[in-house]
């Protein structure tokens, strides 16, 4: 009997949501080099985000998270932090202009 009232409480709360959903996501990130990779991927190091790549040659970040503690746009919104443009926001620009010249890739006469 016991049993039966407990799955019945489960069934009848749909807000229950499980601790961890694991999602992951991949978009566009400006930027240039291996010092790029390090400071983006950096930017990700929270609690809750279990994986971040992101591919020098492609442009290309990919990212493993827990929905219930980061959103989409908070991810976006790490990276604009420190000074990188994602396909969503525009990086920080006093972030931006402290970056090294290598990894200012706006300005097209800083490439390497």
């Amino acid at each position: 009997m016991a049993l039966f009232v407990m799955l019945s409480i489960q069934a009848c709360n749909p807000t229950v949501t499980p601790v961890n959903k694991k999602v992951i996501a991949s978009f566009a990130v400006s930027g240039n080099c291996e010092m790029c990779k390090e400071t983006i991927e950096s930017s990700l190091k929270k609690d809750g985000i279990s994986m971040a790549n992101w591919d020098v040659d492609a442009k290309k970040i990919k990212i493993e998270y827990d929905s219930a503690k980061h959103s989409l746009n908070q991810l976006h919104r790490y990276i604009a932090s420190v000074g990188y443009d994602t396909e969503m926001l525009k990086g920080n620009d006093t972030a931006y202009a402290e970056l090294p010249d290598c990894c200012k890739y706006r300005d097209t006469t800083h490439h390497n």
